[in-house]
């Protein structure tokens, strides 16, 4: 696969980690960049600003993109840390060495750092601009920052040189356009979801030009897209742009569909055995669904996916009513003023509902429980819950996670989009009420359905 295996190893969006008190750090500051950075070289925090400076003005001046006026970026040395260059699609960037070599030309480390930051401000170019990540076709958001971060790479070696990095190199040709082109002859039917997408925006590149490219992506943000509506729109505003219909046909069907693709393969949610360790409470109205122990092991934000969980309704019809999570939110003081969402999904995380709930709920620290009731979902005996909180490094929830033998309920994933496996040693603390649409013995239902579950 060409993209992947020539990435820095990248998470996208998660919540940034405390700084290390330990560490001593320092800062140094340029026009548009802010380095924060510990055991490293101070030239190489310079070098990391001046790059980052010229590459978000080849982001503005080539493709007419809207990037962060300014950004701030976070680079910490630590031999138990591993290699990772991630974004929080906001504002941030974050790199995290775990040895010093790893900042040699790619010829010596295998690492392409000039390109990493250039590929990292595309994340911030787009995701920031989106509604939410909800249905991303496999490979777009990575393959796009792919195409990007090459030909921005060419810019800032037309701008400053092979000197712009402490260990001077031909980036032009280990990251950039030379490497690039050298991929993309080789793309074919059977590439991967990454090289596909980045071919897609080479060949719109190839006949149509940069302007036209960028002019007709950022019209597309600019309706603010869900992940599912970005392509589609993209593909209106390139056919407005050029004034030529047959620039629809560039576009491949796996681009324009959105469906769930489960890593590891589907669950299956008919089998009792995928909900051994599944917890029943009987109250006044109904039946609470749970695994946690009531005490969190750990919390986690969820930037760029959503918190997934699956439960399993006792026999009958039976209504989702309310969703309770155990967490804090982070950030500012004041909540931000937007709602997040509880995705109520089928067991190939088709979206039944989308209920809509304020980020006030949730405060900030101490964790608590948070119930969240809603108008009831009818749903099937199997299904899944996704908590989305569309979360950056300043604002989002961690939702408590509870270890313990019976695990592998909860994923990291959105509907429509890329599942990760089941999570092996922790649920999330997420729980599911439910009503019952005919009369029944609440109390004795709770207990008959928990000893089902325990035998299996």
């Amino acid at each position: 696969m060409i993209v992947r295996t020539m990435l820095l190893a990248l998470v996208v969006l998660a919540a940034a980690p405390a700084l290390a008190k330990s560490e001593s750090w320092r800062t140094f500051a340029s026009n548009r960049t802010t380095v924060t950075y510990a055991n490293v070289d101070s030239a190489y925090a310079e070098a990391i600003a001046k790059i980052c400076d010229t590459a978000l003005a080849g982001y503005e001046g080539i493709y007419g993109l809207k990037v962060p006026e300014r950004i701030q970026v976070r680079v910490s040395l630590d031999p138990k840390q591993r290699l990772a260059l991630w974004t929080d699609g906001d504002t941030s960037i974050f790199l995290e060495l775990s040895s010093e070599n790893q900042l040699l030309p790619p010829a010596q480390s295998g690492v392409f750092n000039v390109y990493g930051f250039c590929h990292e401000l595309n994340h911030m170019a787009i995701y920031r601009r989106m509604a939410g990540l909800m249905g991303m076709p496999d490979g777009l958001g990575q393959g796009w920052a792919h195409y990007f971060g090459s030909t921005i790479c060419g810019y800032v070696w037309e701008k400053l040189g092979e000197s712009a990095w402490p260990a001077p190199h031909n980036y032009y040709e280990q990251g950039g356009p030379g490497r690039f082109e050298r991929q993309m002859q080789k793309v074919g039917a059977r590439s991967s979801p990454e090289d596909q997408a980045a071919y897609l925006l080479y060949q719109i590149d190839q006949r149509y030009g940069k302007q036209a490219l960028g002019k007709a992506l950022d019209a597309a943000l600019a309706a603010r897209p869900r992940g599912m509506e970005l392509v589609k729109l993209f593909r209106s505003e390139l056919v407005k742009v050029t004034g030529d219909d047959k620039a629809a046909e560039l576009f491949p069907e796996s681009l324009l569909e959105s469906r769930a693709a489960f890593e590891g393969g589907a669950p299956d949610l008919e089998s009792l055995r995928g909900f051994r360790g599944m917890k029943v409470k009987a109250d006044e109205t109904g039946l609470l669904l749970y695994y946690d122990g009531d005490t969190a092991d750990g919390k986690q934000s969820m930037g760029g996916g959503g918190h997934v969980i699956q439960f399993r309704a006792p026999e009958g019809k039976w209504r989702l009513d309310a969703v309770w999570s155990f967490g804090s939110r982070y950030g500012t003081p004041e909540p931000p003023a937007e709602d997040f969402s509880i995705y109520v999904c089928d067991a190939a995380m088709n979206v039944i509902a989308d209920i809509r709930q304020p980020y006030s709920l949730f405060e900030r620290d101490p964790e608590k429980w948070v119930v969240m009731p809603f108008d009831p979902v009818e749903v099937p005996a199997g299904f899944h819950v996704c908590l989305y909180f569309n979360a950056t490094q300043s604002k989002g929830v961690y939702v408590g996670k509870h270890s313990g033998k019976e695990v592998r309920h909860s994923r990291i994933g959105l509907p429509y989009s890329r599942i990760g496996k089941p999570i092996a040693d922790y649920d999330w603390m997420i729980r599911a009420h439910m009503t019952p649409v005919e009369k029944v013995g609440l109390k004795a239902t709770a207990a008959e359905w928990g000893r089902k579950l325990a035998r299996q």
